[in-house]
């Protein structure tokens, strides 16, 4: 019995060791090749890890082009999140079966589409002049920026006056400051092309357009836009009004993070046409501002000559002609002159610029009276209040300056614009003008010459010899202010004369000529010494102003 016992308990260790060493050898096998397990998990890890990069990078980018991602790719998306998350538990014996999970994403992770492109950043642009001036236009658009009330900020001045170069440096440093998620610009020119637009604002989202109707390539525009929290869209050279929704761009209330930056020569356009919040002007540069900036083109070798240092502040362009003026320039300001709503707003425009420090607003009432270029007006009154809102146009526009000097009855036009518009008024026919600022002429023109002539603008003569008559068939306007004497058949061949302007000149008689002027509308004798002969006002049978002030 003793034996028997014995040899069955033998029997109960043995397989008892036996199970023992089995579960040991599945430890120690496990201890063994656990390193090899782990590395491969870390591996196959670092596989997907960088196949979910490579998916969330073309899942960004097609998101930026307005696309739908695909629910499988949501799917997988969502399923590597699941995994990647248990790598951050400790490692177990699960590790071998994550790892065949990793193979399993990896393997499906088969998408077509593949690529990565990064969103164009502005170009730097190193020339752009901080004046004083401009500092604090671009100081005043920075603050619009960030105020939430503010969604839509104008910047306005004449043709080259550096509005596109301001803008280009709000958006350089916007890029810098991270103020909006996105900065996009556009030129839009005189007439506008919406695919063109559209095109170069996809282009700085780093947007495909492939699409050929305008509809639909605003609707993925639009799409593409509202995903950024704060976007602003700068929009350079408007003329006229501008529709946003066209274009494809959120505004208002449909995208209150979306901000717009205009530039225009014609303030109207900005605040009137696309409603601005806030408008800025851009003006000449001043006195010191220009000398500074002419010394730095032209090198330091003029710093300390006196005489070129007032000639490039104060007459930077009256010693040029048209021809002297880079075409570019030239056909800039002509655009917009010629841009102009109508003929009469056109020719009250070339008119102020040849009349330029002469005359008095009063003044130009009376020339454009005579000129037949204020219609409708059944009085003065109405008249100057339609001249007054002409002017107001035109320095919306940029072309027309109020005057620099104290007394605002005058006004004034850019030395740049007073040269082109003086070329656009001879182009058909020959002009006389010559202001204060322009070189002395002490002999009358040719004959030849002044038969094609059709205005003739002396305010300070300095010619003592006049022909003995004025033989310009074509002639319309003439304003002469001169100590030379005019003869009896002076205005003899003058008979389609409209305005005569004869202001401070001295007579011991008025010309009988004058008599024969039967299509003059407005005579100005003010300041004058009329002496004899003042009935052949009387014969002046289409006259509508006379004016006889003693100022």
């Amino acid at each position: 019995m003793e034996a028997i016992g014995t040899g069955a308990a033998a029997n109960v260790s043995s397989e008892a060791a036996k199970g023992i060493f089995h579960h040991v050898k599945r430890h120690i096998t496990y201890v063994i090749f656990y390193q090899k397990i782990v590395d491969k998990f870390e591996q196959k890890h670092r596989t997907l890890i960088a196949k979910r990069t490579s998916v969330q990078q073309d899942v960004d980018v097609a998101e930026m082009n307005g696309e739908k991602i695909k629910a499988d790719v949501l799917d997988w998306r969502h399923r590597v999140e699941k995994v990647v998350t248990e790598k951050e538990k400790k490692l177990s014996r699960k590790a071998e079966e994550a790892a065949a999970t990793f193979d399993e994403l990896i393997k499906d992770c088969q998408f077509e589409g593949v690529g990565y492109h990064d969103v164009p950043g502005p170009i730097v642009h190193p020339d752009f002049e901080a004046f004083k001036s401009r500092e604090e236009v671009f100081d005043d658009i920075m603050e619009s920026l960030k105020d939430a009330t503010t969604g839509m900020i104008g910047v306005y001045g004449m043709a080259g006056v550096g509005k596109t170069s301001l803008v280009k440096e709000v958006e350089r440093q916007l890029h810098e400051v991270k103020l909006f998620d996105s900065v996009v610009r556009a030129i839009v020119s005189r007439i506008p092309d919406i695919k063109e637009i559209q095109d170069q604002i996809a282009y700085s989202l780093g947007l495909k357009l492939e699409e050929n109707s305008p509809v639909v390539r605003a609707r993925r525009l639009f799409e593409r836009l509202r995903k950024d929290k704060n976007v602003l869209i700068i929009l350079d050279d408007l003329w006229k009004k501008l529709d946003l929704e066209e274009v494809g761009i959120p505004f208002g209330s449909r995208h209150k993070g979306c901000k717009i930056l205009l530039t225009s020569r014609d303030q109207n356009v900005l605040s009137n046409g696309m409603d601005a919040t806030k408008t800025f002007a851009i003006g000449d540069l001043e006195n010191e501002e220009a000398w500074e900036f002419f010394r730095k083109m032209a090198g330091d070798s003029f710093e300390s000559d006196e005489e070129l240092r007032s000639t490039a502040i104060k007459r930077p362009y009256l010693e040029k002609s048209s021809d002297d003026i880079s075409a570019k320039v030239h056909s800039a300001t002509e655009l917009s002159i010629n841009h102009l709503s109508s003929e009469d707003l056109k020719q009250i425009f070339l008119l102020c610029s040849l009349l330029r420090r002469v005359v008095r607003i009063e003044g130009l009432l009376r020339y454009a009276l005579g000129l037949g270029l204020i219609k409708g007006a059944n009085s003065m009154k109405a008249a100057r209040d339609r001249l007054l809102k002409m002017l107001s146009t035109l320095k919306e526009s940029c072309l027309l300056l109020d005057s620099k000097s104290s007394n605002k009855e005058y006004f004034d036009v850019h030395d740049l614009t007073y040269i082109v518009a003086k070329s656009i008024a001879s182009k058909d026919n020959q002009v006389l003008a010559l202001t204060e600022d322009e070189d002395i002429v002490t002999d009358w023109p040719n004959g030849e010459s002044m038969k094609e002539c059709n205005k003739i603008i002396l305010p300070h003569s300095s010619i003592y010899k006049l022909p003995d008559q004025l033989n310009c068939p074509l002639l319309f306007l003439f304003l002469l202010s001169s100590k030379a004497m005019l003869s009896d058949n002076f205005f003899k061949e003058a008979k389609n004369l409209k305005v005569l302007d004869l202001t401070r000149m001295h007579f011991s008689s008025l010309p009988s000529s004058i008599g024969l002027l039967t299509s003059l509308s407005t005579l100005c004798l003010d300041c004058c010494n009329l002496g004899d002969n003042l009935t052949v006002i009387g014969a002046l049978k289409n006259l509508n102003v006379l004016s006889l002030c003693w100022i």
